[in-house]
């Protein structure tokens, strides 16, 4: 996952802030049914170190979520520099660093509205109605 966050910003990756929600600090998703994926870079306020860590728990969540008979769909983990959350369907996994600041009730509404963004630009993201030969 993280190779594909770096490819993501080696490319002209989104900046947070251009999705349209305040207090996103990084976003990566994953379309399971496309079997595509596109990720932001991260923040300019999020230092490197910081970085790291968002990408160590995204992969705990990850583990955390497939683990156990029941897997979870949805769990996060609060700290003091971010809130990094995980939520996976049948469609799609979605994996975002929140600022600290912002209450789980008004990070389910961002994801909500970033989950609209993506459905509304679903075209430009994603190879979506590619020709067969």
């Amino acid at each position: 996952m993280l190779q594909r966050l770096d490819d993501a910003a080696a490319q002209r990756a989104l900046h947070p802030r251009e999705l349209g929600v305040r207090g996103v600090l990084q976003l990566y998703y994953r379309d399971k049914v496309l079997v595509q994926h596109f990720g932001t870079r991260f923040a300019d306020s999020v230092a490197d170190e910081q970085q790291r860590r968002i990408v160590n728990a995204y992969k705990r969540l990850r583990l955390h979520m497939a683990s156990g008979q029941k897997p979870l769909r949805i769990v996060y983990c609060r700290r003091s520099s971010e809130t990094v959350l995980a939520w996976q369907s049948s469609a799609f996994e979605l994996y975002a660093a929140i600022a600290p600041e912002i209450s789980v009730k008004n990070m389910i509404r961002m994801v909500n509205a970033v989950l609209e963004w993506i459905k509304k630009e679903e075209d430009h993201l994603f190879v979506v109605n590619a020709p067969s030969y």
